[in-house]
């Protein structure tokens, strides 16, 4: 019978991270790189989004880059009432 070396252990411990690792960015990849969806603002500088199709108690996230180059997240859903939210996101990161 073959002895388990140290060696062994530290495979089996690194092949487990990297699966753990390779799930982690398969599911961040399910809804894109950033999980955001790309807008860009028109030549007035307005972001329309069409929400015509957006049901009650959904939401739906975006990002644009604004004129200083900064990336702007937010989001846009509607609420029981039918009631359309938009919400920045303050994160500076």
């Amino acid at each position: 019978m073959r002895r388990f070396k140290p060696v062994h252990g530290l495979l089996i411990v690194l092949a487990v991270l990297g699966v753990i690792w390779g799930a982690e960015v398969a599911s961040e990849k399910r809804l894109n790189s950033s999980g955001f969806q790309v807008v860009t603002p028109d030549r007035g500088g307005q972001v329309r989004i069409d929400v015509a199709d957006l049901k009650p108690q959904e939401v739906r996230f975006f990002q644009f880059l604004n004129a200083g180059n900064q990336e702007v997240h937010f989001f846009v859903g509607r609420d029981n009432t039918g009631q359309v939210q938009v919400a920045f996101d303050a994160s500076e990161t």
